[in-house]
């Protein structure tokens, strides 16, 4: 089994590897999934964080 740190250091550097292009689309594609989903339309508080490091980015939901 694979330890959680070395888990992470793998997944980060994916995450790193990939073009901006390839964030930015699947980004949008993610975002407008969530736009979609009924918990987040009839929330009234939603939890979200600033992408960091080739994370997802969900700036568009803050609005």
């Amino acid at each position: 089994m694979i330890a959680k740190s070395q888990l992470r250091k793998q997944i980060a550097a994916i995450r790193k590897s990939l073009s901006e292009e390839t964030v930015s689309l699947n980004s949008r594609h993610i975002v407008e999934r969530i736009l979609k989903l009924e918990p987040f339309q009839k929330a009234e508080t939603i939890a979200l964080y600033m992408a960091f490091g080739g994370e997802v980015e969900l700036s568009p939901l803050f609005s």
